[in-house]
């Protein structure tokens, strides 16, 4: 989805068109799957934000702007929480991907554009009562020092206290639902210049507690 203008004397695009965005899938543990799904979805406000629902997954769309990152931080929380209460089980897994400065969503002439600064993350979001594990990976596409990004991303978890350990590929995050996803999107935002991605799995009351390593 591109949104946004250009000025007439700048034919870069902006921000906004390269586009901060999510795409959100729902895997309830329940046999009333469909039910569960599309209530979570249903019952969410999505005032800010585009959100367009396939067979796949659901498009969550949000402008550079901090209240606009925050909504979609409030709407994927919301979302998940929504779905894990009505589950029958109380077990739903969540997979996010999250993306901004995407060259493909308009141009492949990405350099100079701004993006959002590390702090336009969710950090006033509610707790919200449910606890949430995640493994996480963040993939800073136009950075030279990938590493150092990651490694920057992991340290603002520690901080934040929801970083549990490192595992393959993955940072494991423990904590309340809202917290959790705060960690992943100011993490996302804060890796880099460019076209950054992260991708996570967010479990909710997994029948199995794997807090210890195995």
């Amino acid at each position: 989805m591109v949104t946004g203008s250009r000025t007439h004397d700048d034919s870069r695009p902006t921000a906004t068109e390269l586009g901060v965005g999510a795409r959100l899938s729902l895997y309830p543990m329940t046999d009333d799957f469909v039910a569960v799904i599309l209530g979570a979805l249903a019952g969410v406000d999505e005032t800010g934000l585009q959100v367009v629902t396939d067979d796949v997954s659901t498009y969550i769309g949000a402008s550079t702007t901090p209240d606009t990152v925050t909504e979609m931080g409030r709407y994927i929380t919301a979302v998940v929480k929504g779905a894990a209460e009505t589950t029958s089980t109380g077990h739903v897994v969540a997979i996010l991907l999250l993306s901004r400065g995407c060259p493909g969503e308009v141009s492949c002439e990405s350099d100079g554009v701004p993006l959002p600064p590390p702090d336009s993350g969710p950090m006033g979001l509610q707790p919200a009562g449910v606890v949430a594990a995640a493994h996480w990976s963040v993939y800073p596409l136009d950075s030279s020092d990938h590493m150092g990004a990651i490694d920057q991303a992991v340290l603002q978890a520690q901080r934040q206290g929801t970083f549990t350990r490192g595992e393959h590929y993955v940072t494991r995050l423990d904590g309340d639902l809202s917290e959790v996803i705060t960690t992943i999107i100011t993490g996302w935002l804060g890796a880099g210049p460019g076209h950054v991605t992260s991708h996570a799995t967010i479990s909710v009351g997994s029948p199995t507690d794997t807090g210890e390593s195995v």
